[in-house]
Parts: C-alpha cells; sequence; structure tokens
C-alpha cells in the first residue's frame, strides 16, 4: 500500500483512513485482539478533580496502558497551530492533565495488574517505532 511509503504526517485523510481501516482489519485477525484506547481518558473538572473517562466495568479489560506524552510547551504549540483543537492553552492546566493521565494510568494499574509503558511524543517516527514495539511485546506476552 502506497500510504505505507509515506510519514504518518504527509497522508492526507483518505489515506488516513485506509490505514487506519487496514489496522483494524488486521487486529480484528490476531487470536487476542488488540484495543487501542485514546489516550485522553481523563478529564479535569471543579478545583483540579481528575474524573477517570474509562468506565470501571471496563478497566479489568485494559492490559497494559501507553501513555503518549510530549513537553508542555509542545503539546501548547500544537494545540496553537491546530484549529480543531478543543482542549486548554494554558500551561498549567496542561501540566495538569499530563500528571491526570499518568495518574490514572496507574491507579488502573494498580487496581488490575495492567502494565503501563511510557512514550515520549516530541518525533512523530520514533513514536511510531516505540508504539509498534510495545504492540509486539504485547503479541508475545498474550499469544
Amino acid at each position: 500500500m502506497d500510504a505505507y511509503k509515506k510519514p504518518l504526517g504527509e497522508l492526507n485523510d483518505k489515506e488516513l483512513l485506509r490505514v487506519q481501516q487496514e489496522l483494524i482489519n488486521f487486529a480484528e485477525t490476531l487470536p487476542h485482539g488488540v484495543v487501542i484506547f485514546d489516550t485522553h481518558h481523563v478529564q479535569i473538572v471543579l478545583e483540579g478533580n481528575v474524573a477517570i473517562l474509562t468506565p470501571k466495568s471496563h478497566q479489568p479489560l485494559i492490559s497494559s496502558h501507553v501513555v503518549i506524552e510530549a513537553d508542555p510547551e509542545i503539546i501548547l504549540a500544537r494545540r496553537i497551530a491546530d484549529s480543531n483543537i478543543q482542549r486548554a492553552y494554558n500551561l498549567e492546566i496542561i501540566n495538569l492533565e499530563l500528571n491526570a493521565e499518568r495518574n490514572a494510568a496507574y491507579q488502573i494499574a494498580n487496581e488490575t495488574g495492567a502494565r503501563i509503558y511510557i512514550v515520549r511524543n516530541d518525533d512523530l517516527d520514533k513514536t511510531i517505532v516505540d508504539i509498534s514495539d510495545i504492540l509486539k511485546q504485547e503479541l508475545r506476552i498474550s499469544g
């Protein structure tokens, strides 16, 4: 597939959808399947409290968390550059979100025994390789 020959950031919407569908089709063929949740599974609510958005009933299904993060300044610059972002443009809030994401992953892992991986998202190509390596490792563990 030609779309795989391009860096992910250079794919157009149609190519991205095709790559996503190929990944879904591949995941459905796996003996144990792979489920990927969006890493933004927490929400900062009033007075800095954190709400974990992953339902308690689904948490035991999580065998591992991959928390993808970058420096707050990088996140802020990406949000400013992306008109589709509906999240805070404030470094203090971004830091709260980063800490909440990690804490939620650790809390769920503590209750369920799930593994946790922290992946830096400073360089897209390296991030993709790191996530791919984690998925391969998880397949070896579960398979």
